[in-house]
């Protein structure tokens, strides 16, 4: 299995899912269901122990916000233009 390595764009994206999940009052086994997923899935994501795709990133923006990206922290949102 090739190696990968996070950079400090994906760390804050994936901390910002996180922060956006606990505002919402949510688990990850909230997610996962929500997902159709395991809750390993959003704990190694949160963990940064998996990558994230873009359609994954749209994904959990909706299963935690019920909306798009748009409704993240603008910092982080700043670091993904960038």
């Amino acid at each position: 299995m090739a190696e990968w390595s996070s950079s400090q764009a994906h760390k804050a994206l994936v901390a910002e899912l996180a922060a956006a999940r606990n505002r919402a009052g949510m688990t990850q086994r909230d997610v996962a269901f929500k997902l159709g997923k395991q809750p390993s899935y959003v704990a190694k994501i949160e963990r940064v122990a998996r990558n994230l795709s873009v359609f994954e990133f749209v994904d959990l923006c909706r299963a935690i916000t019920e909306q798009d990206a748009q409704s993240l922290n603008p910092d982080v949102m700043r670091v993904l233009h960038h």
